[in-house]
């Protein structure tokens, strides 16, 4: 899944190292001295105004060489702060270095790198916000921050190859002092975050992200969420969410459109002895019918933006407003039919105000198919109600892909427990499905076993090419329950 946003592009900054200075982190990673040492910062690419943002530092040392006394440094640009107590040791802190407004964080001597090891830790940030004004006229050059904003935070990694000295910092700005007798190895990155009025995601509860197909038997709930920043409310939400041919669009359950299905011309359902689309499941009350006005249903090609294809658009308008910290969440249901949808509908195209939806009455494209990848992209517009670098007014979009992969044939394992001590005895179970359109013969399921576990049965005996080092000898052990389809054990392939 991935996610796109149209504010502003990210603040830029240099990168300075000169023998007998200081030296300055930069805007990119870089590295040197001995050891090699490197350095990724990891930020999240936006954060909602008014919340905190996670932040990691992880820093690896792939050479051959100890690494000793790791130190960290972190710059935080003018209205960002450290979350107190947001770390697993509390920094150093530099109020108004090395410029004024922005504030450095050393953690020191923190841990040693071992040759080809890493070690990492995370901490939060803030940045300033300010819920007044909410004709959203603030100038937000005289501001420290505002919605469409973005802020960029640099740190840098420091170690010695020598055990005896740690990497030191000027007690007063918090440079990093050069030399031997203070570090012999860094790395510097940055992450730039940009603040945003509001994120929209979208979430399928499949297991590894696969669908069985069939539009009857294995329909699925998809959750679009919308949330609002923590100081002002969003006005005018809209969502336009595009899903592929491949799925079918099926409202809140309960509805079906059907008069005459390509796979079985002449009817009103997918095949012969399939049920109408109005047996699916309703779904719950975040549900919005598709005869509610405010939704429409059109089946189009090639939409702008996204890849050639054809797209089942629903939009949901006149959403209203979303409170500050507050939650929009929307459900719909879809399954994964026997052929893909088309703009033709063997006939005059329905009105999209919902007689698009659960009509299999387009279905003659391309059979689908197992593996599959169908992905959908929802988009989310409104108005920020309060100061920001956009224009007063201006619509902030934000959008989200979700990727799901058909299946005809899936299989499932979970354990007992969710853990495993030495000792313990957990029951696995497997469970086999196959699809609504396809079946399947001479099924063989392999379950190889990691180094540690050994499977308990009345009667197995293990032998040396199965079991050479004899860790499954006495692994019989009485009360245990035989698996419920016999198997044969064999060494790994």
């Amino acid at each position: 899944m991935s996610r796109t946003r149209s504010f502003l592009a990210a603040l830029a900054a240099v990168v300075v190292f000169a023998v007998g200075l200081p030296v300055l982190l930069g805007s990119f990673a870089s590295a040197d001295g001995t050891p090699d040492v490197s350095l990724t910062k990891s930020a999240p690419a936006s954060v909602l105004y008014g919340a905190t943002s996670g932040v990691s530092l992880d820093a690896s040392n792939t050479t051959a060489q100890w690494g000793y006394n790791l130190s960290f440094r972190d710059v935080l640009p003018a209205g960002v702060s450290y979350v107190a107590g947001s770390a697993e040791f509390e920094p150093t802190i530099i109020d108004d270095e090395p410029e004024p407004g922005q504030t450095t964080l050393i953690w020191s001597n923190v841990a040693d790198l071992a040759p080809n090891n890493s070690y990492s830790f995370g901490y939060e940030v803030a940045h300033e916000s300010d819920p007044s004004d909410p004709s959203g006229t603030v100038d937000c050059a005289d501001a420290a921050l505002c919605v469409g904003e973005s802020y960029t935070n640099v740190a840098g990694a420091y170690v010695n190859e020598d055990p005896r000295y740690v990497p030191d910092f000027d007690p007063a700005t918090g440079e990093p002092i050069e030399g031997p007798a203070s570090f012999t190895g860094f790395s510097v990155d940055d992450a730039t975050t940009e603040i945003v009025p509001f994120t929209v995601s979208k979430a399928e509860p499949a297991d590894e992200s696969e669908l069985l197909r069939g539009v009857h038997d294995h329909t699925t709930t998809y959750t679009i969420t919308v949330d609002n920043n923590l100081v002002r409310p969003t006005d005018d939400l809209v969502i336009v969410d595009f899903l592929p041919a491949g799925l079918e669009f099926l409202g809140c359950g309960g509805i079906d459109n059907t008069t005459d299905a390509p796979t079985y011309p002449g009817n009103d359902v997918e095949y012969e002895g399939a049920a109408r689309l109005d047996a699916t499941p309703l779904v719950g009350p975040l549900c919005i019918p598709v005869a509610d006005p405010r939704v429409t249903v059109e089946t189009v090609a090639d939409p702008e933006g996204l890849p050639a294809g054809v797209y089942t658009k629903v939009t949901w308008a006149d959403l209203g407003t979303i409170a500050a910290a507050g939650q929009f969440v929307l459900e719909y249901e879809v399954g994964i039919p026997l052929r893909e949808n088309t703009l033709d509908f063997g006939g005059e195209t329905p009105a999209i105000t919902g007689a698009q939806a659960a009509n299999l009455d387009n279905n003659s494209g391309p059979e689908t198919s197992d593996e599959q990848e169908l992905t959908n992209h929802v988009t989310a517009t409104g108005v920020y109600d309060g100061a920001a670098s956009l224009t007063p007014g201006e619509t902030s979009t934000d959008s989200f892909e979700l990727t799901r992969v058909a299946e005809d044939l899936a299989i499932k394992k979970s354990g007992s427990d969710e853990t495993i001590a030495q000792g313990d005895v957990v029951e696995w179970t497997l469970t086999i499905q196959t699809s609504e359109y396809r079946w399947a013969e001479d099924l063989v399921v392999i379950d190889t076993l990691p180094d540690g576990l050994c499977p308990l049965a009345e009667g197995v005996d293990f032998d040396t090419t199965d079991d050479p080092a004899g860790e499954c000898a006495a692994a019989d052990l009485p009360g245990t329950q035989d698996p419920s389809i016999p198997y044969s054990p064999s060494a790994p392939p």
